[in-house]
């Protein structure tokens, strides 16, 4: 459970050191931790914008 954490942490630090990431930049953070090698059993790792209001989900439509 503490390497799973640990790849939680680091996720959240890529968060605080960046302004904005981008899908393509989360796509390849959680390529370069490899999870099926150093992290076996974690299945899957995403994020996910909270999005508040009609105008924000259009600009997030619009973004992607």
């Amino acid at each position: 459970m503490r390497r799973h954490l640990q790849a939680l942490r680091v996720g959240s630090g890529l968060y605080h050191a960046s302004e904005a990431v981008s899908g393509a930049e989360w796509a390849q953070y959680v390529k370069d931790l490899d999870f099926s090698q150093n992290y076996p059993g974690i299945q899957g790792m995403s994020f996910n914008k909270y999005i508040r209001g009609e105008a924000e989900l259009r600009a997030f439509e619009a973004d992607i």
